[in-house]
């Protein structure tokens, strides 16, 4: 899934996983102010991934609701 800006959730999640392993690093933590910084980001890009894993779940459900009203030819639900 890639459309660029706040949604290029591949770059998100490369870069949530590039981060996390630079926060395992012992010698990150001498620097108090990159350590902060980079926990921050983390931390954004965890609350974007998930946004966009739940939007991705819904549009899947809903597809699939859609799915079974059309076989079924419900109206109502359509």
């Amino acid at each position: 899934m890639r459309s660029g800006g706040i949604f290029d959730y591949d770059f998100k999640k490369e870069r949530y996983e590039e981060v996390t392993r630079e926060l395992e690093s012992p010698e990150l933590w001498q620097d108090p102010a990159a350590a902060q910084a980079l926990t921050k980001e983390r931390s954004i890009l965890e609350k974007i991934i998930h946004a966009l894993d739940n939007l991705k779940m819904a549009v899947s459900d809903n597809q699939e609701l859609l799915n079974m009203a059309l076989d079924s030819q419900d109206e109502e639900s359509i």
